[in-house]
């Protein structure tokens, strides 16, 4: 037996929640699974069916049942932890929100939002927030109070600043700030210990804080299409990074990533650097992917040799007309890409061979280390003058006191 009552809404009718756009059984089937998926479906506003979930809805139909096996027993209802309501027409979510406090996973984005409620940070659960693709044009401080927060993107949005309070996420490891308008980032940027991956790429940022350095959990940081001009030392000191990606800016030098012993790919593409040192190559025995087109090399040092690791190197579209023979000698090296280079001293049709051709050619090349030599020059020759570089001479280099002790140190 059920008794059956209702509650009329302000407007004088029972909300229907199949005319909202959520059908009664994708409910109970959240109350079940603890999860509820609301993707593109032309909502506008959020139906008060999906806040009171797990309570008596206002307005609807309102059954208690004494039946022995009830259609839905409240014992195999469980708590919403994920609530999907992406690409869809929202503009804002209620502060109904705090109605589901064990939520760990929110997916906003694709909507037309530009505030959040208050009640945010009560989700003391909170793992997942993902407000890309919206238009926020002033950064939501709320999110600043969500302490449990791990991932954070805010892609694809409006705005012009980052908010210094980002900073007291603690357990933040990803955050993704790309495709905006942002011109720097803040200081406390820098006490975000634990953070694991930092996409600010395709902004306007034209300056890193020194605080960079102090990030030294980063595995990756994108910084890709910006306006820097100037990366701080200090970025030398982020000890886990793997992956770092500065093409598409406006630098002109590098500073030693002195510490960076775990970095695997270095993406230098599209900048206006002029020269890169001996030094600097120096401390990227780990790296296996080196990307250094379209800039303005026009010399590349045979240091490049203690790259022991390096698998792919580009230097396309740059004002090369030469190379270190000491390129040749890298055994893991199994691409070198040199288009767009006015190269006078190899034969296009070497270069047009192929990289295991060109490596040929430059082991060729290369005169033979004198026995006596320690191991740890890594095949940096200069024999009887020579400079290291097809093409080259021995640029300063006292030719008789190499000749005579038979080894030439450029460390």
């Amino acid at each position: 037996m059920a008794f059956r009552g209702k509650k009329k809404s302000q407007f004088g009718r029972v909300p229907d929640p199949v005319t909202q756009g959520v059908h009664p059984s994708i409910l109970k089937q959240a109350r079940r699974s603890g999860q509820l998926n609301l993707t593109s479906r032309g909502l506008s506003t959020v139906p008060d069916a999906v806040w009171y979930l797990h309570q008596e809805i206002p307005g609807e139909t309102q059954d208690v049942s004494f039946d022995q096996n009830p259609g839905e027993a409240w014992w195999d209802q469980v708590d919403l932890t994920k609530l999907i309501l992406a690409s869809n027409f929202l503009v804002a979510i209620p502060d109904d929100i705090r109605n589901f406090p064990y939520l760990s996973v929110l997916d906003l984005h694709d909507n037309r939002m530009e505030t959040l409620p208050d009640a945010l940070n009560s989700l003391e659960h909170l793992i997942i927030l993902d407000i890309s693709r919206n238009r926020f044009k002033v950064f939501p401080r709320i999110v600043c109070e969500i302490y449990s927060l791990g991932s954070l993107h805010l892609e694809h949005n409006e705005l012009v600043k980052l908010d210094g309070d980002i900073g007291n996420l603690p357990k933040l490891e990803d955050l993704d700030i790309s495709h905006n308008a942002i011109t720097g980032l803040p200081e406390g940027i820098g006490n975000m210990r634990k953070l694991r991956k930092l996409n600010v790429s395709h902004n306007k940022i034209s300056y890193m804080p020194i605080e960079i350095g102090t990030m030294t959990e980063l595995r990756l940081l994108d910084a890709n299409n910006n306006q820097l001009e100037y990366v701080p030392p200090e970025i030398g000191n982020l000890k886990n990074i793997e992956q770092l990606y500065l093409r598409h800016n406006k630098l002109k030098e590098l500073p030693l990533l002195e510490f960076c012993s775990n970095l695997k790919e270095l993406h230098l593409g599209n900048n206006g650097l002029l020269a890169v040192s001996a030094e600097f190559l120096k401390k990227l025995e780990s790296v296996t992917v080196l990307d250094l087109r379209d800039n303005k090399l026009s010399e590349f040092p045979p240091e490049v040799s203690f790259m022991s690791n390096l698998e792919r190197i580009d230097l396309s579209n740059n004002n090369l007309s030469q190379l270190p023979f000491s390129l040749g000698g890298i055994q893991s090296l199994n691409s070198i890409v040199l288009d767009g280079n006015p190269m006078k001293t190899i034969r296009r049709d070497i270069i047009l061979r192929g990289t295991v051709e060109l490596k040929k050619y430059l082991q060729g090349k290369m005169p033979e280390a004198p026995e006596e030599a320690p191991d740890k020059v890594k095949g940096v020759w200069n024999y009887k003058g020579q400079s290291g570089i097809i093409g080259g001479d021995a640029g300063g280099i006292k030719a008789h006191e190499v000749q005579q002790s038979k080894l030439l140190n450029l460390r």
